[in-house]
């Protein structure tokens, strides 16, 4: 599996590798090609040096929430001002790309988190990213139009908030990334049972 997307998958993919290995040994093996900081434009440009040439059986990716971010702390960055719209579009390349170059890669989206603001955070959560329900809805349209998997990780923290109410804040305390126990403890065993490994091995 190659994990390509923002920093919540860079800091995912180290986490999420031990626990594919519990279950499938050596027989597993998780690439990182997370970027911090970046969003499609960057994803398109870096695509062949971060995902073709490794020729992934499986890759997971996830562009939204940073597409959504309005760089008000770097402007003039290659990834600043993009749309919904630009957002669908450059996710349908990316797609289009994969299936063109790898043919026999299984290519799975996901939405990463809702964000949120959190007093004395410089993440600037929601407030960078006001319009990012629209960008989720995209990953969802693309995945339906063009049959792929989704994996509807922002359902899954959205209904775990519901249910832990304010202690909830404890496991995305910046208002944007989830710490390591809440991958660990949350969203890893949620994507190994959207994957299906659990399934496979109960």
């Amino acid at each position: 599996m190659l994990i390509f997307g923002t920093s919540l998958s860079y800091h995912l993919a180290p986490i999420l590798r031990p626990a594919l290995q519990a279950y499938f040994g050596d027989l597993v093996s998780v690439i990182n090609s997370g970027m911090a900081a970046c969003a499609s434009r960057t994803a398109l440009a870096c695509l062949e040096d971060k995902v073709i040439k490794h020729k992934p059986d499986t890759l997971l990716m996830e562009w939204a929430i940073n597409d959504a971010h309005d760089y008000q702390h770097e402007p003039e960055a290659l990834d600043a001002g993009i749309s919904p719209a630009e957002s669908r579009e450059n996710l349908e390349t990316l797609v289009a790309r994969v299936e063109e170059k790898l043919p026999a890669t299984e290519i799975i989206l996901w939405t990463t988190n809702a964000t949120f603001d959190v007093e004395g955070s410089i993440m600037r959560g929601r407030a960078a990213r006001p319009d990012i329900d629209w960008y989720y809805q995209g990953v969802r349209e693309v995945a339906s139009a063009r049959g792929l998997r989704l994996i509807d990780a922002e359902k899954f923290w959205d209904s775990t908030s519901e249910r832990m109410g304010e202690e909830f804040l404890a496991l995305i305390p910046d208002g944007v990334h989830p710490t390591p126990k809440a991958l660990r403890e949350y969203l890893v065993p949620f994507l190994l049972n959207e994957l299906g490994v659990l399934e496979q091995k109960s």
